[in-house]
C-alpha cells in the first residue's frame, strides 16, 4: 500500500496541469515574455507529469510482491515457501489452502488437533493460536473456546485476587467455573498434541502434565528465556522459535517422531 502513495504528488501535478489547460486557448497577453513563460510552465508541467508517471510505473513493475520483507517473515513463521503465501482481507500474508509447509500435509487436508495451554497474561499466545490456525491445525483457544467466552475469575468477582483459600475453593463450584473447566478439559481430551506456551502459570502446567501423563505429545514453546525446569524432560521437545514449533508439530503429524520424548525417556515419565 505504501508504494501507491508515490502516485499522490503526480495526481496533484496532473490537477495543476488540468487547471492550466483552459488557458491554452487562443489568447494574446500584453507581453511576449508572459506568453513564453506561460508555455514554458505548461510544457514543464507536462514533462514532469509524464516522467513521474513513467517512474512510478517502473517502480510498481520492478518491485515484486516476492520482495516484500513481511512476506519473507511470514514464510519463516509459517514454515512455507513465500510463493505459497497470499494476502488476506487484512493485508496479511497467510498460507494458501493448498500450501504445503515443509514436508507436511497440505493445509486443506490437515486434521491435527492442538491444545494451546498458556496464560491470559502471555503476549505470545494469540500469535501462536493465529499462526497454527492459519496453517490448518485445529486449535483449541482457551481465550475463545467454541460457543462461549473464555473463563476468567474476574467475571465471577472483580476482587478474586483477594480471596481466602476457603473462598477460592468454594468458587470452584460456581457454574461459570464448572462450565469453563468442562470446556477446557473437553478440548484437552480431544487434542492430538499439547503446546505449552511460556511463560505461564499453574493451570497451564497442570494441563501440560495431564497431557503428558495421558501419552499426548507435549511441545514446550519458550519464545523468550525461561528458568530451567527438570520436569520439562517429560515433554516431546522444547523449542524457542516459530519455525521450530511448526517443525515439531509436523514431525508429530507425519509420525516421523516416535512419540517418545526428545531425550529418550518414555512419554509421561522422566
Amino acid at each position: 500500500m505504501t508504494r501507491y502513495r508515490l502516485l499522490l504528488p503526480f495526481v496533484l501535478l496532473a490537477g495543476a496541469l488540468a487547471a492550466c489547460l483552459p488557458l491554452c486557448g487562443p489568447h494574446r497577453s500584453e507581453s511576449y515574455l508572459a506568453d513564453v513563460a506561460f508555455w514554458f510552465i505548461i510544457i514543464g508541467l507536462s514533462a514532469a507529469l509524464a516522467a513521474g508517471l513513467l517512474g512510478v510505473a517502473w517502480a510498481l513493475w520492478a518491485e515484486s510482491p516476492a520482495d516484500d520483507p513481511s512476506r519473507h517473515k511470514a514464510a519463516e513463521v509459517f514454515g512455507v515457501h513465500p510463493d505459497d503465501l497470499a494476502l488476506n482481507g487484512q493485508g496479511e500474508w497467510v498460507p494458501r489452502p493448498d500450501a504445503r509447509p515443509q514436508a507436511g500435509l497440505p493445509i486443506a487436508n490437515r486434521r491435527t488437533r492442538v491444545y494451546v495451554a498458556s496464560s491470559w497474561r502471555n503476549r505470545w499466545q494469540p500469535d501462536v493460536v493465529h499462526a497454527l490456525t492459519t496453517l490448518g491445525f485445529h486449535v483449541y483457544d482457551f481465550r475463545n473456546p467454541p460457543g462461549r467466552a473464555g473463563f476468567a475469575w474476574g467475571a465471577i468477582d472483580p476482587a478474586w485476587q483477594a480471596w481466602t483459600v476457603e473462598q477460592f475453593t468454594a468458587h470452584l463450584g460456581h457454574p461459570d467455573a464448572i462450565a469453563g473447566y468442562a470446556a477446557d478439559m473437553a478440548g484437552l481430551s480431544r487434542a492430538d498434541v499439547c503446546v505449552l506456551v511460556l511463560p505461564c502459570g499453574r493451570s497451564a502446567h497442570l494441563e501440560a502434565g495431564w497431557a503428558a501423563g495421558r501419552g499426548i505429545p507435549l511441545i514446550i514453546y519458550s519464545p523468550e528465556p525461561c528458568e530451567p525446569e527438570l520436569m520439562y524432560r517429560m515433554a516431546t521437545t522444547v523449542c524457542s522459535s516459530p519455525a521450530g514449533l511448526v517443525d515439531a508439530l509436523l514431525a508429530i503429524e507425519s509420525r516421523r517422531n516416535p512419540m517418545s520424548c526428545h531425550w529418550g525417556c518414555p512419554r509421561g515419565g522422566a
